[in-house]
Order: structure tokens, then C-alpha cells, then sequence
């Protein structure tokens, strides 16, 4: 069974890298200087006094995760699969928590307007960016679907990042595909 640390691990290594230093944008498995200076410094310096890697790139990815508003309501919740928690907390790292939940709520949406609609007692969600407790009932309402749940956020993912910048749309669908195998075929 994967944990915490094996999702922050897999995310740093795999999806983001050793990191790379641009005019516009430094960053060190993912941690970007600009949005988070003080994990972004902690997380350098850690690395140039030697210290063990993984347990410095688990550190600044738990402060990640601590600044998150809703990543922990998910995680949290025993009726809700690490898969979703993973993809969402994957999502939200790389395109803002906002982006991420408004994404799992049209997820959401899709999976109760098709076959699923007759076998669950769940509300269509507002669309609004924001995981409160409408979200995590229609999330632990979707337990046993979490697989088709999982899979349709993956779709949609990889669609909004359609929408997005063409230099990175490859490397984002890619990430999408990573993760997805790493979490269902692992």
C-alpha cells in the first residue's frame, strides 16, 4: 500500500525533477521559489548540507501539504480512495488547489450523470473551487466507484491541460500518465 511519503517521492523524482532555474522561475522537485520562498529555502538548503534527500524533499513536500486548504480534508477521509486524494493533491500542486477541486467537482458531476446515477444518492456539486462538505459527502457517497472516479478526473485533467500553455501541454499529459499508472498498475 502506497503512503504520504511514497506519493511525495514518486512526485518529486518522476513528475517534477531535479528542477531547473529559468529567468522566470526556479524550482527544486517542484518546490517554486517564487510561490513558496521559505519551503523553496529550506528544502535548497537541506540539500546542500548533505542531508539525506529523500527525507528533505518529504519534509518540504509535508509543508506543501500543510499549506494546502482542502488536501487534508481529502486525505483524511476514510471513505475516499488514495487515488483521488493523490490525483487531486498531484493536481493541486501543479495547477492551484482551486483548479484541482473545480476539476474533481466536474468529476464528480460526470460520474453521477451516467450509469452511476441510478446506484448513488448524490446531488450534482457546484462547480465553485471550493471542497466543503457537499464534496467530501458526494466523495465518500462514491467509494465503491472510486476506480471510474479516479479515471474520469484523469480525463479532464489531461483536458484542462489542453487549454493551457502549448510548450507545456505534452509534459503535463505526460505527468497525468505517469502518475496514473503509478497508482493503478503499481
Amino acid at each position: 500500500m502506497k503512503t504520504l511519503a511514497d506519493l511525495f517521492l514518486f512526485i518529486a523524482y518522476e513528475l517534477e525533477g531535479k528542477g531547473y532555474d529559468s529567468e522566470d522561475i526556479e524550482t527544486i522537485y517542484g518546490i517554486t521559489k517564487k510561490y513558496h520562498p521559505k519551503i523553496f529555502a529550506t528544502l535548497q538548503s537541506d540539500l546542500k548540507s548533505h542531508k539525506n534527500k529523500d527525507e528533505a524533499v518529504i519534509n518540504a513536500y509535508s509543508k506543501m501539504f500543510g499549506e494546502m486548504l482542502y488536501a487534508k480534508d481529502i486525505y483524511l477521509k476514510e471513505n475516499i480512495s488514495f487515488e483521488i486524494f493523490a490525483n487531486y493533491f498531484d493536481f493541486a500542486f501543479n495547477a492551484g488547489e482551486k483548479n484541482a477541486a473545480k476539476i474533481l467537482q466536474e468529476t464528480v458531476n460526470k460520474n453521477i450523470s451516467g450509469e452511476n446515477s441510478q446506484l448513488v444518492n448524490v446531488k450534482p456539486l457546484k462547480v465553485d473551487g471550493i471542497i466543503g462538505k457537499h464534496t467530501i459527502k458526494a466523495l465518500e457517497e462514491l467509494y465503491l466507484f472510486h476506480y471510474e472516479l479516479s479515471c474520469i478526473y484523469f480525463l479532464l485533467r489531461r483536458k484542462w491541460y489542453m487549454n493551457g500553455k502549448k510548450r507545456y501541454r505534452c509534459g503535463w499529459i505526460n505527468r497525468t500518465l505517469k502518475l496514473e499508472e503509478y497508482l493503478h498498475y503499481d
